[in-house]
């Protein structure tokens, strides 16, 4: 499912007295992550950590209404020796992708607005393939919430392979 080598970070501690988040700088030197799904399944491979996190339902209403958001500063995110494989059967997706580097430097991340800004984005010895079928699935992907606003100042791509298959695509 999950596999980190070494991990190193720099944060603010005393940030999260404000509600804020603050990461100056992430290295991970290995990171392998898998997630599959069956054909028959709703849920991927991970779901049973998120469920034993979330607590017994409840039936009182949440109070959304009071307290402060957390805020994001992201800064540096660097990776080597990346491998992500994503098997969706019920989707009908496959994801390999490989990466001997990727480096992110972060401007602005708010996720309560869709917000995404990227100073810079590196990689090298990159290879992705992706193979992406049919859903089959009728069902509308409209979303009520803001659309993502990315913008990305810098992209160095070195040595990178990418192979990207779409069978009975919709568009």
């Amino acid at each position: 499912l999950l596999h980190v080598g070494k991990f190193e970070g720099n944060y603010h501690l005393l940030d999260l007295l404000n509600n804020e988040i603050s990461i100056s700088k992430i290295s991970i030197d290995t990171l392998d992550f898998k997630m599959t799904r069956a054909l028959n399944d709703s849920v991927f491979n991970f779901d049973f950590i998120i469920r034993a996190f979330a607590g017994p339902p409840t039936t009182k209403p949440v109070d959304t209404a009071s307290g402060n958001p957390f805020t994001f500063n992201f800064g540096e995110l660097t990776v080597r020796q990346l491998h992500f494989v994503m098997d969706d059967k019920k989707g009908q997706q496959f994801h390999d992708v490989k990466s001997n580097l990727v480096a992110i430097n972060v401007e602005k991340l708010d996720l309560q607005n869709q917000i995404y800004a990227i100073k810079s984005f590196d990689t090298e010895g990159l290879t992705a393939k992706l193979d992406i079928g049919s859903s089959g699935s009728e069902t509308s992907n409209v979303s009520d919430g803001p659309s993502p606003k990315i913008s990305i100042g810098k992209i160095t791509l070195r040595n990178n392979l990418f192979s990207v298959s779409i069978q009975h695509s919709r568009f």
